[in-house]
């Protein structure tokens, strides 16, 4: 189910960006990539999912994940391909859509991403780690939840975040149906998700890869895949951890200028 849509305007006639948020964030959480950033139309983030809902939306997966987005997409730009740009989880969706809809990618941007995993066991053993965390959201209170949440390493150099907008994220987090938060980390989990290593080769639409450089995991991630994609690049933001596109947004803004720039140059 999609929520609110954000949306921010900008001065220049590049693609539409496409912008997916991270788990327990939404779309709120672009203003501070709008505000850094100079060349773009227009940023469009929707509530992917909305976890402002009393109730998730039942058989949700991810075929209809994809299919919730495809149709956004329908009305958010029936005409033109789009930019799509995704953070962590969001980057997990926005690379799944990507291979199943290259037609309508300009292209494709990915912070603090993965493919997922290939190997079976790993995945189940990811799977379960996933349940666990669903269970905490079921049966704590959403506050020690939510606390637990933001001092785990990954996420803890996201309190570097500048004032007001770490303010606000913090705020709308708040917010969130714990209920919805755990079915949607079921489906759209790591564990759960479909490798997609195997099909990275398929991505000939220029794709920008974004790691923070204390993120050591994503980072080298990214490196991995770097070796895989046919038309792709790889950027280490100084000074943030996993989420450099809030944690260092000046710098975030001025490699994606860059990197919107070499398509209007078709470099």
């Amino acid at each position: 189910m999609i929520g609110v849509i954000q949306r921010w305007k900008g001065k220049f006639n590049y693609p539409k960006i496409i912008s997916l948020h991270g788990f327990l964030g939404n779309g709120s959480d672009f203003k501070i990539v709008a505000d850094n950033l100079g060349n773009f139309s227009e940023i469009v983030a929707p509530d992917f999912p909305d976890y402002l809902t009393d109730k998730p939306e039942e058989g949700s997966s991810w075929d209809q994940t994809l299919s919730m987005l495809k149709r956004l997409l329908k009305n958010e730009a029936p005409k033109q391909k789009i930019v799509l740009l995704g953070y962590s989880m969001g980057g997990r969706i926005a690379l799944q859509f990507a291979l199943q809809f290259p037609q309508i990618i300009e292209a494709l941007i990915l912070i603090g991403s993965t493919p997922g995993i290939v190997n079976q066991k790993e995945r189940n053993k990811r799977r379960t780690e996933d349940s666990k965390l669903a269970h905490k959201l079921r049966t704590q209170s959403y506050p020690k939840f939510l606390e637990y949440w933001l001092n785990q390493p990954l996420i803890k150099s996201q309190q570097n975040i500048p004032l007001p907008y770490l303010g606000e994220m913090l705020e709308s987090r708040q917010r969130n149906n714990p209920q919805t938060l755990a079915h949607y980390l079921s489906i759209l989990g790591t564990g759960s998700m479909p490798s997609a290593w195997g099909d990275l080769h398929r991505c000939n639409f220029p794709t920008l890869l974004v790691t923070g450089k204390k993120d050591k995991k994503f980072t080298t991630i990214a490196d991995k895949m770097l070796r895989t994609l046919p038309n792709a690049s790889h950027k280490v933001i100084k000074g943030s951890g996993h989420a450099p596109c809030f944690e260092n947004a000046k710098d975030f803004g001025s490699c994606l200028d860059t990197f919107l720039s070499s398509l209007k140059n078709g470099s």
